[in-house]
């Protein structure tokens, strides 16, 4: 099926058909935030956090924009691979853009990331269904039950969640996995697993994981985040009123500062050019995180890798 594509794609380069840069701009956009998602829930021991890391600033960069350029005339669909993406403005409007023109903006990438997320919770739910028709035991899925077992204390909670989610998977099935994927659950790879034990359909399982994790988790995200950053000052009068002892004056202009950082690349109390500024810190903080989490997600896919290694080996040398 992809040969025609393929022929026709071979054709536009050749030629120098503009649609080629086109669909080469679209491949990269899909391959971006798509690879994002599967890579944030592949299910190799840790997740990446690509929404923290990536779609989350790319909201608020959207968002920030918007209230600079008063319109939604500006480029931001080039916020991927590493490119500068400086959300320049076409023209300005006289009012500020509606929430729902922002939000609307933001879905294409938070769709496709959340279209990731779902495949990427193939493997898991792949692996478990095959140890199940095959008549072995799952590893994981064993671990789980075995911590289940005996007197469960009222104390400990997340073992309860875990008991109360294996009922309730087997109980409704489809409603059970979209109800399990329509939020941030940092669990889900154990409804996988156990969806796979269980026998559920692939369909089943992949339906309902597509739909709550790409069509309704990520849209409530979206709406969510767009509502915060637009109104970080609302956030941070209520922490305030939770939390007394922290100063709301020093969080305002914090807020303040920030939001001044990101719409005109300075420093309120310097030029960005500073190595001490502020926003060269700032900058070199986040970086420095981005690194870290992406070093620790290596790792743990090489671990988890070396230990499924050494059960094959054990199992071949009994």
């Amino acid at each position: 099926m992809l040969l025609p594509f393929v022929a026709v794609y071979a054709i536009m380069v050749v030629t120098g058909m503009e649609a080629a840069n086109t669909v080469n701009f679209g491949f990269e956009y899909f391959s971006w935030w798509f690879g994002l998602g599967v890579l944030s829930s592949i299910g190799l021991g840790t997740g990446m956090h690509s929404g923290i890391l990536f779609l989350f600033p790319h909201i608020y960069k959207i968002v920030i924009a918007s209230g600079v350029c008063k319109s939604m005339d500006f480029a931001s669909e080039d916020d991927m691979w590493g490119m500068k993406a400086d959300m320049s403005c076409r023209s300005h409007g006289s009012s500020e853009a509606s929430y729902w023109s922002v939000a609307l903006r933001c879905i294409p990438a938070a769709f496709l990331w959340g279209a990731g997320t779902a495949c990427g919770e193939i493997p898991p739910y792949a692996l478990s269904r095959a140890a199940a028709l095959a008549g072995e035991k799952d590893e994981e899925f064993e671990e789980i039950m075995a911590s289940t077992k005996g007197k469960v204390s009222q104390w400990d909670i997340f073992t309860r969640m875990k008991v109360w989610m294996i009922a309730f998977l087997e109980k409704h099935g489809f409603w059970g996995v979209l109800l399990m994927a329509a939020w941030p659950n940092a669990a889900f790879d154990m409804c996988g697993i156990c969806c796979g034990h269980l026998g559920v359909p692939f369909m089943v399982f992949f339906g309902a994981t597509f739909i709550g994790k790409a069509m309704i988790k990520v849209n409530g995200q979206v709406l969510f985040f767009v509502w915060l950053f637009r109104n970080p000052e609302n956030v941070v009068s209520q922490i305030s009123a939770i939390v007394p002892f922290l100063n709301k004056e020093k969080m305002l202009g914090a807020v303040a500062r920030f939001r001044h950082i990101s719409e005109t690349g300075e420093d309120i109390e310097g030029d960005s050019s500073d190595p001490n500024s502020f926003a060269k810190w700032a900058k070199w903080g986040w970086d420095t995180l981005v690194l870290t989490i992406i070093l620790f997600f290596a790792v743990s896919c090489i671990n988890q890798i070396a230990r499924q290694r050494h059960r094959a080996n054990m199992k071949n040398a009994n």
